[in-house]
């Protein structure tokens, strides 16, 4: 026998074996049922530093409450060159029947953390920007153009 025949015939009875064995389907897992690998740092009202997250506000936001947090990454040394990862909250209201939900916070944020692992990146939580209320947009956009102008201007600081 030849060694090609060989190989077709090993395929043909690697391919019956594997029909015949009947394999049950099983659930998919539901990814909140694992253990987390990291924990987010919460949200402080102190002086940015190495692996803290902070809430800043942009010159001309003080008389609202419209700010966004910075994270600085546990190995951020000063004047080092760092990527930056800006990240906008979910919509506010969302829940699924996995257990996902969304407030729409800029302190639920979490995706950039996850992204870095808390290192090798600065991370920056933006808000929705609604000028009428001085708040922040929990749901859709808020005011685009307003939006865009304070994440211009997060990232010129």
């Amino acid at each position: 026998m030849s060694l090609r025949n060989l190989m077709n015939y090993l395929g043909i009875v690697l391919l019956w074996c594997c029909h015949s064995v009947d394999l049950p389907a099983t659930e998919p897992v539901n990814l909140n049922s694992l253990p987390s690998d990291l924990t987010v740092p919460a949200v402080t009202h102190e002086q940015p530093q190495a692996g803290k997250r902070a809430w800043q506000t942009n010159p001309g936001f003080e008389q609202t409450e419209i700010a966004h947090a910075l994270y600085l990454p546990a190995d951020w040394k000063p004047g080092k060159r760092y990527p930056v990862i800006m990240e906008y909250p979910g919509n506010g209201g969302f829940k699924n029947a996995l257990g996902d939900r969304s407030q729409g916070r800029v302190q639920d944020c979490k995706l950039g953390y996850g992204l870095s692992g808390g290192t090798g990146m600065i991370w920056v939580s933006l808000p929705f920007v609604d000028p009428q209320s001085g708040k922040h947009a929990l749901n859709w956009w808020g005011d685009p153009d307003a939006t865009a102008d304070y994440c211009k201007q997060t990232v010129n600081r």
